[in-house]
């Protein structure tokens, strides 16, 4: 059945409205499930910072401090919306590219299919000679992949003719209008290519492309690469409304972030971790610390620490600050300043567990 789009873009709002009003009706179980999925996601999110530094034994004493996890949560899920911007750059030059053909809404499911495909040529080679060879200027390899199949849909595929043909009749129908057409509409698939850049990155940021086989290198990259196109082509291939087509790409979004996250499984540690930076619940300068922890002198070496007796039961020592959450402070060598994330598993075992209550900070003037 055609699909009216004056009709159904003006029935967006009416639709709006009603899910409104059905959220408002069943606002208690809806707040009671938000509630729920904002704890298991900050609970989730401060574990998989605990295994990205190599200490889950710091997490039952972590969940314990209610207020220090929601402000925890609010900073990973303002992080994570940092990257999910980071991927919508792909999918927001794809969705420019099929507003071309917004004269043609009838021909949208076909031409998105057809583009997808395109896109998709450039990032196989690139995932293959990326997964022998190693290099990342081999994404032009994939520019020009993308370029030549496009070419060739335009030429061969009569769906992709006939949708472009309609697309310029109402404006002008000469060769030069279609070959501008054409030009432009090629001109973000390219971005759209170059733009998989992106989501290639957040894939090497959550270690999914190291210590595996060329092929199941090659599959993560292409994967990796094809999701933010997605919600796009959910949107564009479905003959339902258009809020519903919103919701549909809405879901997608969450979706392939779950995936990326899956194939990704360090991606997660890695957000928790710059979400960890910037709440101060990991500094990286080395002060002068005041411990009265009666176990410190046990716990920290020698050889690794210089610390010295302040007073009695009381020792100073020079330390980086690599966790605190509540009552609980972590505590490292200066030397592990500038350790990478991935190292933290094996290297934190260094590290000495104390209170906030039973620890100072020495002010540089003293």
């Amino acid at each position: 059945m055609k699909r009216n789009n004056a009709a159904d873009a003006s029935s967006l709002p009416i639709e709006a409205r009603r899910w409104l009003s059905r959220i408002l009706k069943h606002w208690t179980p809806v707040l009671a499930l938000l509630t729920f999925l904002g704890g298991v996601t900050g609970i989730a999110s401060l574990f998989a910072l605990h295994q990205a530094i190599g200490r889950p034994d710091l997490f039952m004493d972590a969940i314990n401090n209610k207020s220090a996890l929601i402000i925890w949560l609010f900073g990973v899920l303002g992080i994570t919306s940092l990257y999910l911007l980071v991927m919508a750059t792909t999918s927001i030059i794809f969705a420019i590219a099929m507003t071309l053909f917004n004269r043609v809404p009838l021909r949208q499911h076909y031409v998105v299919g057809a583009i997808v495909l395109i896109v998709g040529s450039g990032y196989l080679v690139f995932a293959g000679l990326l997964a022998r060879y190693g290099d990342s200027w081999l994404l032009l390899f994939a520019v020009i992949t993308s370029t030549l199949t496009g070419l060739a849909a335009f030429r061969f595929n009569s769906g992709l003719k006939v949708a472009v043909r309609k697309a310029i009749w109402r404006q002008n129908n000469k060769p030069e209008a279609r070959a501008s057409f054409e030009f432009t509409l090629m001109l973000f698939v390219v971005m759209t290519v170059v733009c998989g850049a992106f989501p290639f990155q957040l894939l090497q940021i959550g270690n999914a492309i190291n210590d595996h086989s060329k092929i199941y290198t090659a599959f993560v990259i292409f994967v990796g690469m094809m999701l933010p196109l997605t919600p796009v082509f959910v949107f564009y291939r479905s003959k339902r409304s258009t809020f519903t087509r919103y919701v549909y790409a809405s879901l997608a979004i969450i979706i392939q972030f779950g995936l990326l996250v899956a194939i990704a499984p360090g991606l997660l540690g890695s957000i928790t971790y710059a979400a960890a930076g910037r709440l101060d619940i990991r500094q990286y300068e080395p002060h002068s610390w005041l411990l009265q922890d009666p176990l410190a002198p046990q716990l920290i070496r020698k050889d690794i620490w210089n610390w010295t007796s302040a007073s009695t039961g009381v020792i100073q020592v020079e330390a980086i600050q690599l966790y605190t959450f509540g009552d609980v402070l972590l505590l490292c060598p200066p030397a592990l300043a500038k350790t990478p994330l991935q190292k933290w598993p094996t290297l934190s075992a260094q590290c000495v567990k104390t209170k906030v209550s039973t620890s100072r900070v020495v002010p540089d003037s003293a």
